[in-house]
């Protein structure tokens, strides 16, 4: 049986080069220490929290429509929003779209971890 695909995400307010390698890695390493086929990792820079449309998050969900049962990983729930309203319709579109929300953390969708 293959891996299940899955799409990194990440959203950031600024546009920290170092910052976004650094977590582009977590979510890689995550990936492959999970087996999953990693296609592409989606970046958002210079989001305000309260935007719901984004061109990453647009492709992303694209991915999701053209791929079922896909895994979108981010490194904290806050890449979707620090705004719970904004991060609950991401993860509701996520799903509605037939795939799973994973925290590279190691926490599943709907946990949020402490630490």
């Amino acid at each position: 049986m293959g891996r299940t695909w899955a799409y990194g995400y990440l959203s950031l307010t600024g546009d920290d080069k170092q910052e976004i390698s650094k977590l582009h890695r977590q979510v890689t390493v995550f990936a492959d220490a999970e087996s999953y086929t990693l296609a592409e990792v989606y970046v958002d820079r210079n989001m305000p929290p309260g935007r719901l449309i984004r061109p990453g998050l647009s492709v992303l969900l694209d991915c999701l429509r053209a791929r079922e049962g896909c895994c979108v990983i981010v490194p904290t729930s806050d890449h979707l929003s620090t705004w719970a309203a904004i991060r609950k319709a991401i993860e509701m579109e996520i799903q509605l779209l037939g795939g799973t929300l994973l925290i590279a953390t190691g926490h599943a969708h709907g946990e949020t971890g402490s630490g």
